[in-house]
């Protein structure tokens, strides 16, 4: 409902300021918003261009991309929101066909990875940001594919991750990335090296590619 989307703007517009994302979370907004999500989180992906009720949704899953990205601006709120319901959902919307979706749902996950204890979540069966990232590295869209590098480069942080980005064919996405024009894709891309070479083990696999 148009009601919906409309609340989660509001949410959107107080979480601007610091202390009112710590009572947005007090006040239980994670599982009201991951009920949301669970429900909407497809929408568009098969009705490309339809209006009416898709459009509004697709609306609403802006509002809730971006709201989630400025929450975990907060380190306080990064385990709470993977602890969440909201957290599947979210890595759905980050290969959302909507730019705008997509680009605000990686930039919450990276904005998530931040924070190193969030790292076994994020790297589970069910979330698997690593193999989502990898592949998205390679979306021909910028806003998309730099936050994609920016997660990674988050993720590169605990060494478990390392032989996960190798093995799914991280290394070709890096290197694609690295013709890019985009100052800030191409440090995140340098970041990713240099989390990548003081491991010894990593070498081989660098150089053999």
């Amino acid at each position: 409902p148009p009601a919906q989307s409309q609340a989660v703007a509001v949410l959107r517009h107080l979480a601007v300021r610091t202390e009112n994302r710590f009572y947005i979370l007090q006040a239980g907004a994670l599982e009201a918003l991951g009920k949301l999500a669970e429900s909407i989180a497809g929408v568009g992906e098969e009705q490309e261009g339809a209006g009416g009720v898709v459009d509004r949704e697709k609306e609403t899953l802006r509002e809730l991309a971006t709201l989630t990205c400025l929450l975990t601006l907060s380190d306080g709120l990064r385990m709470p929101l993977v602890a969440s319901r909201l957290l599947v959902p979210l890595v759905t919307l980050c290969q959302h066909a909507d730019v705008e979706i997509a680009r605000h749902a990686c930039g919450t996950i990276a904005n998530i990875a931040e924070a190193k204890r969030t790292h076994k979540q994020l790297v589970s069966k069910t979330v698997n940001a690593i193999h989502m990232s990898v592949f998205l590295m390679r979306s021909k869209h910028l806003s998309v594919h730099r936050e994609a590098a920016r997660i990674v480069s988050n993720m590169l942080t605990s060494s478990a991750s390392h032989r996960l980005f190798l093995d799914d064919g991280g290394l070709i996405s890096l290197f694609r990335l690295c013709r890019s024009l985009d100052a800030e894709t191409l440090l995140n891309c340098a970041l990713i090296f240099r989390k990548l070479t003081p491991i010894l083990a990593n070498h081989e696999f660098m150089i053999s590619k």
